[in-house]
């Protein structure tokens, strides 16, 4: 089920009222930040928060090398809100797009500023359900997408996210996974790898 701001902004205030998901001063309604949560017992990446480079959303990268100021963060912190998914950051914007097409098999990757999105490519779609997982829908009757974590090559224990509508986008041994909100009670933005 895709859910409307509305129910979006709803949800937020309930679940700001259970442990662990809450609202900071600085959320609104409309928008919100969090960081995301891996959920996929038995595997080297359960509990691992998503990180964002190079354009693209992972799982167990040693530095993601974002630009957060004095302190280190190897975690993304992303905002939610009107069925956009963007990151916490200052100008320029890096705002989330996937390309659900049989050409780019569920990819989620993101833009900076004014970078032109790629054919067939789409920005709007992002939702939390009721469960505080992060789903993609592109049409109020279509059907409801979750993640997968598919292995980069050449790299132990460092995946990338896509959708999970496509078997094996990425090759083999992809593994569907939940990503749950969790809160970031001091968000710092970070400018992300393109």
């Amino acid at each position: 089920m895709k859910f409307t701001t509305a129910a979006i902004a709803t949800s937020v205030a309930a679940l700001a009222a259970a442990s662990p998901l809450q609202t900071r001063a600085d959320d609104t309604p409309l928008f919100w930040t969090s960081r995301l949560l891996a959920i996929a017992p038995g595997t080297d990446f359960d509990g691992k928060f998503l990180q964002a480079a190079n354009s693209g959303l992972l799982i167990g990268l040693k530095d993601q090398g974002a630009s957060c100021g004095p302190e280190p963060h190897n975690y993304a912190t992303f905002v939610f809100g009107n069925n956009t998914l963007s990151l916490y950051t200052a100008n320029p914007p890096q705002q989330f797009y996937t390309a659900a097409d049989g050409m780019g098999q569920g990819n989620i990757r993101y833009t900076t500023g004014v970078e032109p999105l790629p054919r067939n490519a789409l920005r709007e779609g992002f939702f939390i359900d009721n469960h505080g997982t992060l789903k993609l829908q592109f049409s109020p009757t279509g059907p409801v997408a979750g993640l997968q974590a598919c292995p980069v090559s050449n790299a132990p224990g460092e995946y990338k996210v896509w959708m999970d509508t496509f078997e094996h986008p990425a090759g083999q041994n992809c593994t569907k996974f939940q990503a749950r909100v969790d809160n970031d009670w001091t968000p710092v933005k970070c400018k992300y790898t393109e």
